[in-house]
């Protein structure tokens, strides 16, 4: 049986990731959002270049994804990520064994090159020297100098340390990359996001430059780029410290499927049968032919980008969660507190229903169903957003003092069968904070403003009458999560 304490939705997966999630939940005991993501993060780098997904409202972005984990060390994000990358781990070997051979090979014909531009540069020196036509040999030399073998880049896609500018050098050469770490705190404390801008560029899927002295500018267009990390709490919380206020107004962090999965140390009993694994056998038959698809046999992105569209019924659907989401940004309502994340949860949402789509091989338009399993993974990284980022909701102190003061009355109503009260009875024997004259004005005319009470005049006396029946006016939500989330 798995261990799904965080009622992570495993059920809404599709099934070749459900099983392969399941099989190694079973076998590292590691916590399903762990396992989620390393799976996740490895089909999103398989499966991300040259894909791209078409929303309801015709926007086009990626389809690569950011994960980030918080967890303490010995959670198995390491093992987790090593099981799920496997087939890509074998298949970065497979290039580095071709890169040294295209490297062997270019060495030969560099010397050759070389070989053949001295001779015709000694040639053209002695032609100079002696006053004979240059023009026949200066051709000559340029035609050699144009034929220069080209170095071999090194094809590999996992990048474990990297600075934002390396990045963007490794991205033009190859455009795809993926960040994995399960210690990403060496990542966080390092140079490696001192420019959180060139990460958002990479997922918006944008341009990247960088600028170099006396050389020509690296300019990366439309890079897919893939991150998958899990650090401490200690370390989160030094980072939020120092770039915390850059990482949520710049939008990094909103950008991310961000969790905190409970723990399952402790309950990481070892089962006396032999655990097999099919739905982990099927992934990575799939990945293996997704990145053969992908690349060819020397890393180089083949084929035609493809958009992914929604079908009629799934476009209504993202319609509606983008207005439930846009719902609950009003004051007061449940995502107030974390409109950064709200507002890419909807393409967030998008990329996860392409990345499902692709794993169950359909073909045509993302369906509904795969829309709504995507919406049901969306919500609980959301919930979870919130969790981490949001803040507490705390009732002000003059709407506990009204709900106090009409439950009072109410209870009043009840014992003594009767709606009316001298105001001046209600105050003596109310609640000890509401017999403050202040207190209980303030709170009788909110209650009078939403027409719980009347209040009027017996001669001389000042009473208040309970309305049984109100026409309330509809509260705002409060802060929690969002209906369906």
């Amino acid at each position: 049986m798995i261990h799904n304490s965080d009622c992570f939705p495993i059920d809404s997966l599709p099934q070749l990731l459900r099983e392969a999630v399941i099989d190694v939940q079973l076998v590292t005991k590691a916590p399903i959002p762990i396992v989620f993501s390393s799976f996740l993060g490895a089909a999103s780098l398989a499966c991300s270049p040259r894909r791209r997904v078409k929303r309801f409202n015709k926007l086009v972005s990626s389809i690569a994804l950011y994960f980030i984990l918080i967890a303490q060390s010995g959670e198995r994000k390491t093992t987790c990520d090593n099981i799920a990358c496997k087939q890509i781990f074998e298949f970065e070997a497979e290039l580095l064994g071709r890169y040294k051979a295209d490297l062997a090979a270019y060495s030969v014909a560099l010397a050759n090159w070389k070989a053949k531009r001295q001779g015709v540069t000694t040639a053209l020196k002695h032609a100079a020297a002696i006053g004979i036509d240059c023009t026949p040999i200066e051709a000559r030399l340029g035609e050699v100098i144009a034929c220069e073998p080209v170095k071999p880049n090194l094809a590999s896609l996992i990048l474990r340390d990297i600075t934002p500018d390396a990045l963007v050098q490794r991205l033009d050469a190859m455009p795809v990359a993926g960040v994995f770490s399960s210690e990403a705190g060496a990542l966080f404390q390092s140079k490696t996001f001192n420019n959180l801008g060139v990460f958002n560029i990479a997922w918006d899927c944008g341009t990247l430059r960088v600028d170099r002295k006396n050389q020509t500018p690296l300019v990366v267009e439309n890079p897919t780029v893939t991150l998958s990390l899990m650090m401490q709490p200690d370390v989160l919380k030094s980072f939020l410290d120092q770039k915390g206020a850059q990482a949520r107004s710049i939008g990094f962090l909103a950008r991310c499927l961000v969790a905190f999965p409970s723990s399952t140390m402790g309950y990481r009993f070892e089962s006396v049968h032999e655990i097999k694994t099919p739905g982990l056998d099927a992934f990575n038959e799939w990945i293996s032919e997704t990145l053969r698809d992908m690349f060819s046999p020397s890393g180089v992105l083949k084929g035609e980008s493809q958009v992914l569209e929604f079908s009629q019924q799934a476009q209504g659907a993202c319609r509606e969660y983008t207005n439930l989401i846009e719902s609950n940004l009003q004051p007061n309502y449940n995502l107030t507190d974390i409109p950064d994340a709200a507002s890419k949860i909807g393409e967030n949402m998008a990329r996860i229903a392409a990345i499902f789509h692709i794993l169950q091989g359909d073909n045509g338009e993302i369906s509904w169903d795969t829309t709504q399993a995507a919406i049901a993974v969306s919500n609980w990284f959301l919930a979870q957003f919130k969790r981490l980022f949001g803040t507490t909701y705390q009732m002000p102190d003059w709407e506990m003092d009204a709900q106090i003061l009409h439950a009072f009355i109410s209870d009043m109503a009840a014992r003594l069968n009767s709606l009316q009260f001298r105001k001046n009875d209600l105050r003596q024997r109310a609640p000890n904070r509401l017999r403050n004259k202040l207190y209980f004005e303030s709170a009788l005319n909110e209650l009078l403003r939403r027409g719980v009470v009347q209040i009027g005049m017996q001669g001389k006396t000042t009473m208040v009458q309970l309305v049984p029946y109100p026409n309330l006016q509809q509260p705002a939500a409060l802060p929690g999560v969002v209906a369906g989330i």
